[in-house]
């Protein structure tokens, strides 16, 4: 439902108590994405010799590691959501959806332009990934750059799914 003004759309969509345990799993998910920050900040170190791939692998993980506090609060916005819904109390509705989805349709692209276009490069000049998989992780940011100004352009957030499957692609290739 990004980008929808419709109240009634919105509550319909999360009017699902269910919903509170699928983003509560979804959290741990989150915290385990920290683990792979650090694993692969560990790895791409161990590859880089020269000061300039060392620092601009540090500046990713900075970046990535915005991405665990920021996912805990746009699953807590969806989680006061589901209980807005469900309460029927739609006043604060629209202003905890809006706030999700600037976070999450917005802000978080800017952060996945960052940490995956300056790991993706510092591996690339490392050679720790193979070159087409670094390649595509460079091809995903530069999507990313895109998917940043859906919101704001009030294009159809079905425009990101191109960008998305591709970022699915390089993190599988990525952890295999």
């Amino acid at each position: 439902v990004t980008g929808d003004v419709d109240v009634g759309s919105v509550a319909a969509f999360y009017d699902h108590p269910s919903l509170l345990y699928m983003f509560w799993q979804h959290g741990l998910g989150t915290l385990l994405f920290g683990g792979f920050v650090v694993t692969f900040r560990r790895y791409l170190l161990g590859m880089a010799s020269e000061l300039a791939d060392q620092a601009l692998i540090d500046v990713a993980t900075v970046i990535a590691a915005a991405v665990v506090p920021l996912g805990l609060l746009e699953l807590g916005l969806q989680m006061a959501m589901v209980d807005v819904a469900h309460a029927n109390s739609l006043g604060t509705l629209p202003a905890l959806f809006s706030s999700w989805d600037w976070i999450y349709n917005g802000m978080f692209y800017c952060l996945e332009i960052g940490w995956v276009g300056a790991f993706n490069l510092a591996a690339l000049r490392t050679r720790a990934l193979p070159r087409w998989t670094a390649i595509l992780g460079l091809v995903v940011a530069a999507f990313h750059v895109f998917h940043s100004l859906v919101l704001i352009l009030g294009l159809s957030d079905q425009l990101t799914l191109p960008g998305t499957v591709l970022f699915f692609i390089w993190f599988l290739a990525t952890a295999v």
